[in-house]
């Protein structure tokens, strides 16, 4: 799949294929293949055009707050739903209610921390999303009982899947 990350003014395409590899493309270098491998919850280590790199992730609601040496940068995503809803003055169409968690980005659901019934506050953990090799906590954005869980883990679902609902 094809993602968008826009870096302030600076847009780079991202490709991932089926394996989860993912390779930059950038115009005036061409494309440049990019490992990396989780070492800790939202820590990873990246090799990128044969540099080393330490970084932390944590998903925010556009994107990825990415610290690197105490730097932190906002890395706006976009996959081509989004570039295509853009393109046709859509901007964002699906607009969750606060109580139905929808899935921010296409990927795996690899853990469900809740059950239906169990009782939420704003911030706990619902599930965990893999998607582009990492792993995206998703948390209740308000207090409450879970009502339904839409998923089940090992689930490959879109981006905007309804995942959980809490009342």
């Amino acid at each position: 799949m094809k993602y968008i990350a826009q870096i302030g003014q600076k847009e780079i395409t991202l490709q991932v294929d089926r394996s989860g590899k993912i390779v930059f493309h950038l115009s005036e270098n061409g494309e440049i293949p990019v490992n990396s491998k989780m070492i800790a919850p939202n820590r990873y280590s990246i090799l990128l055009d044969g540099q080393s790199f330490t970084v932390n992730v944590h998903r925010n609601s556009r994107g990825f707050d990415v610290t690197h040496r105490n730097q932190l940068v906002n890395v706006l995503v976009k996959d081509e739903v989004d570039v295509l809803r853009e393109q046709f003055g859509m901007g964002d169409v699906q607009e969750s209610q606060p109580g139905i968690i929808q899935a921010p980005i296409p990927g795996m659901v690899v853990n469900i921390a809740v059950e239906e019934g169990d009782q939420v506050q704003s911030g706990d953990r619902l599930l965990i999303l893999e998607a582009m090799k990492m792993e995206n906590e998703i948390k209740s954005p308000v207090d409450g009982v879970v009502k339904q869980i839409h998923v089940s883990q090992g689930d490959n679902i879109d981006k905007d899947t309804v995942l959980v609902e809490v009342e």
